[in-house]
């Protein structure tokens, strides 16, 4: 029991979640209904590639967490470092193959990602606004994930724009991160505030007024940390994170899958339970 909670926590199990919204965000976004079979199998693929992908991260930044994160899971020797390397290849090799439920630009989208992941988790600490980028890139890439199940092919209004608005979340929410562990409060910082509400407009383009509203009032909550008390980098960053499902809720209430949004909404306190049993800190 007690390597199994290790695993949990090594992968960010209640993070998968926000990966697999990702799929049936997408899937809703191309006009497939999330609930289908192949759709369902892609979200779990997504699932086991952001575990096996956070491990790896793990794994290779270890010396280097034994000073900055004593209390991750590898440091504290609550988990082997060779079974995490091992975990890791298992975890990504499952999730490339559940592309094989997808045609050509499913297979060449996973395969993307599947990259940029380990790119992302080979990029020195210090290029910080590369591995930002990078990170951006592994979500939009998973949303495309869901879209390139549609038959039709991928166009670039709304897929792209979509699509963009996930990188581009993310990238922010990276580069918000970085202020972590520092008292730093300059220009990249309120820059970034003040640009993260706009992929939370996207939603709109693709459904009524009010999906519009909910997603100011979504970005307003998220970043609200950051304008008050000194700025709080670490509650911007669990929001935006955890919140994830939520912005995915929004693009399928406004394809008007509304099961899936609804699905996609409790995914919240699943996730937040989740964190609470297994005893994940942080994001």
């Amino acid at each position: 029991m007690r390597h199994l909670l290790a695993i949990f926590r090594l992968v960010r199990l209640p993070n998968t979640f926000t990966a697999a919204a990702d799929v049936l965000a997408g899937a809703a976004i191309a006009g497939v209904d999330p609930l289908r079979g192949d759709v369902l199998a892609c979200a779990l693929g997504s699932g086991l590639l952001y575990g096996g992908g956070i491990a790896l991260n793990d794994r290779l930044d270890l010396e280097k967490d034994r000073v900055a994160a004593p209390d991750r899971v590898l440091p504290r020797g609550d988990l082997a470092a060779r079974t995490a390397s091992w975990l890791a290849l298992v975890l990504l090799a499952g999730g490339a193959a559940t592309a094989a439920v997808g045609g050509m630009s499913h297979l060449v989208s996973t395969g993307a990602l599947v990259v940029a992941i380990v790119i992302y988790d080979i990029i020195p600490a210090r290029r910080k606004l590369a591995g930002s980028v990078v990170m951006g890139a592994c979500r939009g890439l998973n949303l495309m994930r869901g879209m390139t199940l549609a038959v039709v092919p991928v166009a670039v209004f709304p897929h792209g724009v979509t699509a963009a608005a996930h990188v581009g979340l993310i990238f922010l929410v990276t580069v918000v991160s970085t202020f972590e562990g520092s008292g730093r409060r300059g220009v990249g910082w309120k820059l970034a505030l003040l640009l993260m509400p706009l992929p939370y407009l996207v939603p709109a383009l693709l459904g009524p007024w009010w999906v519009l509203v909910a997603g100011v009032a979504l970005s307003g909550w998220v970043t609200a940390p950051g304008w008050t008390g000194g700025g709080q980098p670490v509650a911007v960053v669990k929001r935006a994170i955890f919140t994830l499902v939520i912005f995915d809720a929004l693009y399928a209430a406004a394809a008007e899958y509304w099961l899936t949004a609804a699905i996609l909404v409790a995914f919240l306190p699943l996730i937040h339970l989740l964190a609470k049993a297994i005893g994940q800190r942080g994001s």
